[in-house]
């Protein structure tokens, strides 16, 4: 079967008149949402060598395998463009002794990244692209700094080799597949050389880079750890507003405020924070305008609540033509409260604006 592959790599390399790009995956600095429990999300980021003829992620198979003693309930959050996972598989704890984690315990993970490239692709780049976020819950015994180890499944002996020299650490497993595309033809998808910069790991010097039951492959060093638990000894306040994350709304009652989440998932809708509209002046005072522009015809509702989640105004049968600059105007006069939230909701989906007063 892996000669198959070679022949057909080979053949849309030639049809084509160039050379076998390379997709290099990284993760980007972590993100520490704090709240019971505290949570962490790194990004996942790709570049492609080289950005000419308008190169498009493709599906992409993903694996690695993390240190489990820390983190706790993985999950992937935030896929852009409408590209989704599938086939997502954890192991129980095995392997950690062998990378040298420093609690000699690891999950191997696998999972695919199906592409949305005929309706929304992900254009790639020579500089790193957002696909999604690793997210995790830190264990309450932690220890800081917190040195997590990332170790994607790509065994760097291969770097820069080409396709047939890669394949990954765990036995019987190909490593990172990758795919993209050109010329914005998505019905053919080529294959990548995928490389890895792994996350707070380093593999062995001189080590081959295969498993052998007794010999450590690498160890977790200290590359991008979080140096201390910025949650802990203040009232929490995930997005440093000046708000207690107590007062925040949180529609979903997950125990992370709305406006703290990249997605807030509700029983009835993907609820998107503060991406569809803008809101000024903000702080308000007596009156506050909502901007907003589309790229599809639609009817809008604004609505607006104030702390408990209680709606106190609505415009409905609001028509918006696809492309134009809209404004509406909300009356805040005789309102109270000096934080309230407005959200704009059209027929294909919804966001959340949090705005104070010039009292508060």
């Amino acid at each position: 079967m892996k000669n198959i592959v070679i022949v057909i790599v080979t053949l849309l390399i030639t049809s084509v008149g160039f050379s076998q790009r390379v997709l290099e995956w990284s993760l980007g600095d972590a993100d520490i949402i704090c709240g019971e429990p505290i949570k962490v999300s790194y990004p996942l980021m790709v570049s492609i060598n080289e950005g000419d003829d308008s190169p498009v992620l493709g599906t992409t198979t993903m694996r690695f395998i993390y240190g489990f003693e820390d983190l706790n309930n993985f999950s992937i959050e935030n896929i852009q463009n409408g590209y989704y996972k599938s086939g997502l598989n954890e192991s129980n704890p095995v392997l950690g002794d062998i990378f040298g984690f420093s609690n000699d315990e690891g999950v191997f993970v696998q999972f695919d990244i199906m592409d949305n490239a005929n309706s929304n692709p992900i254009m790639l780049s020579t500089t790193p692209t957002h696909v999604l976020d690793i997210m995790f819950d830190i264990d309450d015994e932690a220890k800081y700094p917190l040195c997590v180890p990332i170790v994607f499944d790509n065994n760097p002996d291969g770097w820069g080799l080409g396709i047939t020299e890669d394949d990954g650490y765990v036995p019987g497993s190909a490593g990172i597949v990758g795919s993209y595309f050109l010329f914005n033809d998505y019905g053919n998808a080529f294959p990548a050389d995928d490389e890895v910069i792994n996350l707070s790991w380093k593999k062995s010097p001189g080590n081959s880079g295969k498993i052998q039951i007794g010999k450590k492959l690498g160890k977790t060093n200290k590359k991008d750890c979080i140096k201390r638990n910025i949650c802990q000894g203040r009232s929490q306040d995930c997005d440093d507003d000046g708000i207690p994350d107590s007062e925040e709304l949180d529609l979903n009652k997950d125990g992370i405020p709305d406006q703290c989440e990249k997605y807030n998932l509700t029983s009835v809708e993907n609820i998107k924070i503060g991406s569809l509209f803008s809101v000024y002046p903000v702080p308000f005072d007596q009156e506050v305008y909502v901007n907003y522009i589309f790229d599809y015809d639609t009817e809008v509702i604004i609505e607006l609540f104030d702390a408990s989640g209680s709606i106190i105004r609505k415009i409905e049968n609001i028509n918006s033509v696809k492309g134009n600059q809209n404004q509406q105007r909300l009356d805040l006069s005789g309102i109270s409260s000096q934080l309230l939230f407005v959200k704009v909701i059209t027929n294909r989906e919804s966001s959340v604006m949090k705005i104070v007063s010039l009292k508060l």
